[in-house]
């Protein structure tokens, strides 16, 4: 198996868990502990950044940026989904953009490195 093929199932499985741990935290009743203040804001920015990052690494160029729209509904969509249907929950916009942010920063930044690292293993 060549080390691209590999790379591309390892980050397939961890975005897979990443996404599925991120829906399970965005559906309990009870938000996070805010251990430092604006913790929720670095978490959503950290997770999406994540997931962003994850995602070009999962799959071919061609689907980078379908999958990091998809990752932009998504978390508004979870924020919507809070913010309706969950009494103990708010939707925040403030969340929106940290969800945004994360998924923009961890998009470009893994972008650079897939590109970055095609051209070395090119050499």
């Amino acid at each position: 198996m060549s080390n691209i093929r590999a790379l591309h199932l390892v980050a397939r499985f961890l975005f897979v868990l990443v996404f599925f741990t991120a829906l399970f935290a965005g559906m309990k009743s009870k938000p996070v502990p805010q251990v430092v203040p604006h913790f929720d804001l670095i978490l959503h920015c950290g997770v999406f950044a994540v997931l962003g990052g994850l995602w070009v690494f999962a799959v071919s160029a061609r689907w980078w940026l379908w999958g990091l729209i998809g990752l932009l509904v998504f978390g508004a969509g979870l924020e919507l989904w809070q913010g309706w249907l969950m009494p103990a929950r708010t939707a925040s916009l403030v969340d929106m953009g940290a969800n945004t942010a994360g998924v923009i920063l961890g998009g470009v930044l893994a972008i650079i490195l897939a590109r970055f690292l095609r051209q070395k293993l090119r050499a």
